[in-house]
C-alpha cells in the first residue's frame, strides 16, 4: 500500500485516527466533531446567509485537505441539516450535498427542529421488539437474571444519549415510559393494570424521566467550574 489504512488489522483504528487527526486542527469558522470515522462540521451564524457562507468556505477547506491527503468526500454518505425552531425554509448551502430533515450521528437521530420525535420513535420500536424476548425468557430465567437482562437491553438502549434528547416533550417521553412499564410487568409477572408506582418501587428501578435526571446530574458533576461561573472540561 502506498497510502491509506489496511482493513482488518489490529492497528487499523489507531493508524486511521493518526492519519485523519490533522483534520480536527484545520482553521475553520466552524467546529469539527469526530469519533472514529464519523465526522460532523457544525457552523453557526446570525443569519441563514452567513451560515451558508461559513459552511461553503469551511467545506472548501476540508475538501482541499482531503485532496492533499489522497482522500475524497463520499457524497452518497454525506448530508447536511439546518437546525432551527422556525418552520421557515433555510437556504441550500451546497448543491453537491443532499439536504435532509433528520440524520443519525453516533446512534442518535437529530431532526431539524430538535424535537427528537424521530429518535424516540425509533427507540420505541426497539423496545417493543424486546417484549417477545421477555415473554419467552421469563419461563426459564429467574428474576435476578431477567433484571440483569433488562439492564443490558432495555435500560442501556433508553439511557444512550438521554442527556441530549431526554428533555423532549412529555408526549414523546410517554410512549417510552409505556414500553418500559410493559417490559417490567412482563418480567415481574404483573397484570397490565398493575400500579406503575408500586412496580418501580418493588423493582428498585428508575423511570425514563428519572434516568434523564440521573444522567444529566452525573454529566454536570463531571464538569468543573471556575470563579466566573464558566465551565470547562
Amino acid at each position: 500500500m502506498t497510502c491509506g489504512v489496511p482493513q482488518g488489522t489490529v492497528l487499523s483504528p489507531l493508524l486511521y485516527i493518526i492519519y485523519v487527526l490533522e483534520l480536527s486542527y484545520l482553521k475553520l469558522n466552524g467546529s469539527i466533531y469526530s469519533y472514529a470515522d464519523d465526522t460532523a462540521l457544525v457552523v453557526t451564524g446570525e443569519t441563514w446567509q452567513s451560515v451558508a457562507n461559513i459552511a461553503e468556505n469551511s467545506l472548501s477547506k476540508i475538501i482541499e485537505w482531503f485532496s492533499y491527503n489522497n482522500l475524497s468526500l463520499n457524497y452518497n454518505k454525506t448530508v447536511y441539516i439546518t437546525f432551527s425552531n422556525s418552520i421557515k425554509t433555510s437556504p441550500n448551502i451546497c448543491i453537491s450535498i443532499n439536504k435532509v430533515v433528520k440524520t443519525k450521528y453516533l446512534g442518535v437521530t437529530f431532526d431539524q427542529h430538535l424535537r427528537w420525535n424521530f429518535h424516540i420513535s425509533e427507540l420505541n420500536m426497539k423496545l417493543h421488539k424486546l417484549y417477545t424476548f421477555y415473554n419467552i425468557s421469563k419461563h426459564f430465567l429467574n428474576i435476578h437474571w431477567l433484571k440483569n437482562t433488562y439492564y443490558n437491553l432495555t435500560q442501556s438502549l433508553t439511557e444512550y444519549g438521554i442527556v441530549v434528547w431526554g428533555n423532549a416533550t412529555q408526549t414523546h417521553i410517554n410512549c417510552l415510559q409505556i414500553a418500559q412499564n410493559t417490559s417490567l410487568k412482563i418480567i415481574y409477572h404483573k397484570p397490565r393494570l398493575y400500579s406503575s408506582k408500586n412496580l418501580y418501587s418493588e423493582a428498585k428501578l428508575l423511570t425514563v424521566k428519572q434516568l434523564y435526571y440521573k444522567k444529566t446530574l452525573y454529566y454536570m458533576s463531571k464538569k468543573k467550574f471556575n470563579k466566573t461561573g464558566r465551565s470547562y472540561l
